[in-house]
């Protein structure tokens, strides 16, 4: 019924007798495919085993980077079994789930994360040979291999707590089950390739793009084979696969949100970032909002609607945040245009804009990674000499074509980004074996004349996507990068050195606001007061409309005692964003501090009337009704935190004092231990289970929790006094 599989290319034209010879002569080469691709995949494996060692002695490994933070957090709360945090719908679920099914087998082991995605990737070597090699030949599947085995980009996410690697997985297993059940008419096999494109949509839902445009190659390409029935029932088959999945998706969102839909909340924010007036092509936040995940898309809420001046669901700010992107395209379409041509030249430069974390920057703490791995610089050009020639000489190659064509667009649609372009390299490394195999084919046969023509057309496209041209210095992004480098210091404790980082950082970038911020909390952490406020007043100064800057002015203010200075700063937070939960909980804290219960009562109440699950409003207002007399009350108030977030330690530790004012000792060490078992460094909760077992006798005991509580806090008077009256007790005479 189908064609017969020509195992040689129909590149070049029929063979005369001389072809003939040439072809005996290269079957040796193809009978040793085999151990050639074992010796492949063998080379690749030991490379991937020597990164991820070396990768943990790294400071890259150290610190998580800023979406990492947030999927390890929704994954532990996946594995201890809360499907439906409320958090979920910012960030998209698939790799959170991917790390939770790790966790419930390995714990929560990142290093067990990273061996896993490296034998993954060394699966997705011989699933690109697969496809590429049932798409050509074997040759060029070998060849593909080849260059994605040393793909720098590749291994280098295998090390990294986010989705690449994992996407690229479920995406050429898409591939090799299409691939497949093309060639072998297997209707089935197209039910399991909807279900992992829809993985691969869970992660990056433009792949939708692609989706829609799929079933015209069911239609095209398969009812040469199957007919129209045939091809009818494969692509139904496909979608229902891919449904599927999307309706948990939207189910779960539905949960969480109340809007039935397999969309996060974040497109309609990715799109404006992508199609605004200030866009550049790359990812740049908007002034006044963070580029932390989570808190990002908060903010981008509470902008919407302070613009709108309603209150809004996430999927209703989305939906105005692509409405503003819209509105930029119909209005100013020459400038989204041009914007346009500029994110497409982009998606084909050498260039890796980083997002989260610099490939280029990090590979100098890991020596293999500064080995000249295969990098899309030299992929780009090959690749689209490859597409030239699949266009020019046959159709077998339509799925990739189309895959590659839809993504690109999709990419260009929102931003560029290192791993936002990712998903494209798999089709692109099959192009580009398949353009080196045709000059290889071209150099056997002596075709001159076209030989010439193909690599005049390389070179040239070798300097674009190469050439160092001023135009692009805009995507230098070392500064961001030793800004995330001085964080990891931060995160370990090594203010010194994260001082050191921040500070290249700002040399490089002077406007480096999130460099600056991170200084002054570094300043603020090394007791350097004076310093501290001085950034944070520079990158209050570079950016005018951040609240979250001027909270950390407010919080310096409240750590040095200067409550009055502090409610000022708050009091300006609420006036720019009526709804900002953080203000409240730090006024409520200052009044509290001051001893106005009334007045902190007042701010905390307005807190939860914005946000009923925010567990620490819960926390600090019961610490305002003990002040007040209302134990009852606190505890009650305690325990609603805890239900909300049982890892709260700090309200652990409160209610502990609560059991302990009530005489109930047994009950209050338990919750001093459920305290520090979730913060081991909790001074209070160090402290108060000293007080605790110094009440019933056991003064050993206490003494080894106050000295533990003020390793922590050594500015602890009432610990310090306690410790000290415990020494003298213990080397005072026995009365007579």
């Amino acid at each position: 019924m189908g064609r017969k599989r020509n195992e040689q290319t129909d590149v070049l034209p029929a063979r005369t007798a001389k072809d003939t010879t040439k072809s005996k002569s290269r079957r040796p080469f193809t009978s040793a495919i085999p151990p050639l691709l074992a010796l492949i995949s063998s080379i690749s494996l030991a490379i991937r085993i020597i990164y991820l060692v070396q990768l943990n002695s790294s400071p890259i490994f150290m610190g998580l980077s800023v979406d990492s933070k947030e999927f390890d957090a929704f994954a532990q709360h996946i594995s201890e079994g809360n499907l439906f945090h409320k958090d979920a719908i910012y960030l998209s679920p698939f790799y959170p789930f991917f790390l939770a099914a790790i966790y419930s087998v390995f714990g929560h082991s990142h290093v067990a994360v990273i061996w896993i995605q490296g034998f993954l990737d060394i699966v997705n070597c011989l699933l690109i040979f697969y496809v590429s090699s049932r798409t050509f030949n074997r040759p060029v599947g070998i060849i593909a291999s080849v260059l994605y085995s040393f793909y720098g980009l590749t291994i280098f996410y295998t090390g990294i707590l986010l989705e690449p690697t994992a996407n690229l997985f479920f995406l050429l297993l898409f591939l090799s089950a299409m691939v497949y059940g093309e060639k072998r008419e297997n209707m089935m096999v197209f039910l399991a390739a909807g279900i992992a494109l829809a993985i691969v949509f869970s992660a990056r839902p433009n792949i939708i793009l692609f989706f829609i445009l799929l079933p015209a190659w069911f239609f095209f390409r398969l009812k040469r084979r199957l007919g129209i029935a045939g091809a009818a029932k494969g692509c139904l088959l496909f979608c229902t696969g891919f449904l599927l999945v999307l309706s948990g998706m939207a189910y779960r969102s539905h949960a969480v949100s109340g809007k039935f839909t397999p969309f996060s909340v974040q497109g309609g924010f990715n799109f404006y970032i992508g199609n605004n007036p200030e866009g550049n092509g790359i990812f740049i936040s908007p002034h006044g909002i963070a580029t932390t995940a989570v808190t990002q898309i908060r903010e981008s809420i509470r902008y919407a609607e302070k613009e709108t001046g309603r209150a809004l669901t996430p999927h209703e700010a989305s939906g105005y945040w692509q409405r503003k992107g819209t509105d930029f395209i119909v209005n100013h379409s020459a400038s989204a245009i041009a914007l346009w041509v500029k994110k497409t030249v982009l998606f084909w430069r050498h260039e890796e804009p980083a997002l989260n974390i610099n490939y280029g920057f990090s590979r100098q703490f890991i020596p293999v990674m500064r080995l000249p791995l295969v990098s899309f610089g030299l992929i780009s050009p090959l690749a689209l000499i490859g597409i030239a020639l699949v266009l020019k000489r046959r159709d077998d190659a339509s799925l990739l074509l189309l895959f590659i064509t839809a993504y690109t667009a999709s990419v260009v649609l929102f931003f560029v980004s290192d791993r936002y372009r990712l998903p494209a390299v798999p089709c692109l490394v099959i192009m580009a074996a398949y353009a080196i195999w045709s000059l290889k084919q071209m150099v056997v046969k002596g075709e001159r004349k076209p030989l010439g023509v193909i690599l005049t057309a390389l070179i040239i496209l070798f300097v674009l996507v190469n050439g160092n041209f001023s135009y692009f210095r805009f995507l230098d992004s070392r500064s961001v990068a030793f800004s995330n480098l001085g964080s990891v210091y931060f995160n370990q404790g090594q203010y010194q050195n994260a001082e050191k980082e921040f500070l290249k950082a700002i040399q490089l970038d002077p406007q480096n606001i999130n460099a600056r911020r991170n200084l002054a909390t570094t300043y603020s952490k090394m007791r350097l007061y004076d310093k501290a406020l001085r950034e944070y007043q520079e990158a209050l100064f570079l950016d005018k409309a951040s609240c979250e800057i001027r909270l950390s002015i407010g919080n310096l203010y409240q750590n040095q005692g200067h409550y009055g200075l502090a409610i000022r700063q708050y009091e300006n937070i609420l006036a720019l964003d009526p709804k900002h939960e953080g203000a409240y909980q730090n006024l409520g804290n200052s009044y509290y501090h001051l001893g106005q219960m009334e007045k902190a009562k007042e701010y905390l109440e307005k807190l939860l009337s914005i946000n009923v699950e925010n567990d620490n409003g819960y926390n600090n207002l019961g610490s305002v009704y003990y002040h007040l007399g209302r134990v009852d009350e606190a505890m009650a108030l305690y325990q609603k935190a805890i239900a909300l977030n049982a890892a709260n330690a700090n309200a652990r530790s409160n209610l502990g004092n609560m059991y302990f004012y009530k005489g109930q000792l047994e009950k209050a060490i338990e919750e001093y231990k459920m305290a520090l078992s979730i913060d081991p460094r909790h001074p209070d909760a160090h402290g108060n289970l000293g007080n605790v077992y110094f009440r019933q006798g056991r003064i050993e005991e206490a003494m080894k929790e106050w000295e533990k509580a003020l390793e922590i806090n050594p500015d602890n008077k009432p610990v310090h006094d306690s410790l000290q009256k415990a020494k003298e007790k213990m080397t005072s005479p026995p009365p007579q």
